[in-house]
């Protein structure tokens, strides 16, 4: 048979009525943490891509253009 859970001491359920709920504001708290980190990596994934497809579209528009020029440019 499976045993509930058991709380943390010291943490009450905010109702002041003695329930104990420290186990379970802790895992809320665990998945929160988890949540907002892989938002933050889908942010990263989406920034990191968009660099990508602008650096792609660049190299695409420069590939039938004479960058000779430019090169002597930057040797004075």
């Amino acid at each position: 048979m499976l045993e509930k859970p058991t709380y943390t001491d010291g943490l009450d359920d905010g109702c002041h009525s003695g329930k104990r709920k420290g186990f379970i504001r802790h895992v809320q708290k665990r998945y929160q943490t988890r949540v907002l980190i892989e938002l933050q990596r889908l942010q990263q994934r989406k920034k990191a891509n968009h660099i990508s497809q602008q650096t792609a579209l660049e190299q695409e528009v420069m590939k039938g253009i004479d960058t000779d020029a430019l090169n002597s440019l930057a040797k004075q």
